[in-house]
């Protein structure tokens, strides 16, 4: 029998070593599971990276929404301000309308009664003058004297 240098059981234990060293197989596994994490960080910082620009569009368009909106509450306070002075000019366009043809159709009947009043009026100044022509008599006293 020959012997070699190593004894038979370090030659197992040299074996063992060797049948049991898996570093490749971990080494292949952690690589694996680095790719595989590398990966799934890679997604999830797409996806952040999509989400942030949702959230920046939305806030955009909420922003000019917001603004939008301004523009109709103002422009409808403007609509309902110049409504009111619209409305105030076409009552007073026709109160100025509707009096103008009342005094049409009233006028005749207007210079009937102030010729009737005129008529009165006229008609009791001549019975003060005569009123006062009867007391006084025709040689009146001057007021004036020279």
């Amino acid at each position: 029998m020959s012997q070699s240098s190593t004894p038979p059981r370090a030659v197992n234990s040299i074996m063992k070593y060797l049948l049991s060293d898996n570093t490749i197989d971990r080494a292949t596994a952690n690589k694996t599971r680095h790719e595989r994490m590398f990966n799934l960080v890679s997604k999830k910082e797409r996806s952040l990276y999509s989400q942030r620009n949702v959230r920046n569009i939305t806030q955009r368009r909420r922003e000019i929404q917001e603004n939008w909106e301004e523009i109709i509450h103002s422009e409808l306070n403007r609509y309902q301000v110049k409504k009111v002075t619209c409305d105030k000019a076409a009552l007073k366009i026709q109160k100025i309308v509707r009096g103008f043809l009342v005094r049409v159709k009233i006028e005749p009947q207007l210079l009937v009664i102030r010729e009737r009043n005129s008529g009165n009026i006229i008609k009791d100044l001549r019975e003060q003058t005569d009123v006062c022509m009867l007391s006084l008599g025709t040689a009146t006293i001057p007021v004036i004297v020279k």
